[in-house]
């Protein structure tokens, strides 16, 4: 029904090492997964981020958009975060979806192209949750 994968401080994977933990595309899939974490990197080394948590997917079955799986599983991957003293989360997203996160006290750092079909551009987005509820009003 639905999915959400975060990564710790420390273990963002966008950060550093980028290039030893990605392996050259085989498919068009792979080729825009590529660019669109290259994009994302660059993202976050412009923005000069602090140690954060990221949350890397948040996803729901497409029939079931608008049940409030989606805000659920935000709000359990924020205080289990919160839980653990994590102070800082980001995301990267679509900017259609940015409102949906805003929700969560994200904020807008820096948008950025899209490589996945022409004129898409998506943003990343920062949280400080320990000084927030993560409950959308």
């Amino acid at each position: 029904m639905g999915v959400g994968l975060v990564t710790l401080p420390g273990q963002c994977g966008l950060c550093d090492e980028f290039q030893s933990t990605l392996t050259a595309p085989d498919s068009e899939a792979e080729r825009i997964d590529y660019e669109f974490q290259f994009a994302c990197r660059n993202s976050h080394l412009e923005s000069n981020l602090a140690p954060h948590a990221r949350v890397r997917t948040v996803a729901t079955e497409p029939t079931l958009h608008g049940s409030g799986i989606g805000r659920t599983l935000m709000t359990v991957l924020i205080d289990e975060l919160r839980a653990i003293q994590v102070e800082n989360v980001v995301l990267e997203c679509l900017t259609s979806r940015v409102s949906f996160y805003e929700h969560f006290g994200f904020r807008r750092l820096n948008e950025f192209d899209d490589p996945g079909g022409p004129g898409l551009r998506a943003v990343l987005m920062k949280a400080d949750i320990v000084s927030r509820s993560c409950i959308p009003a």
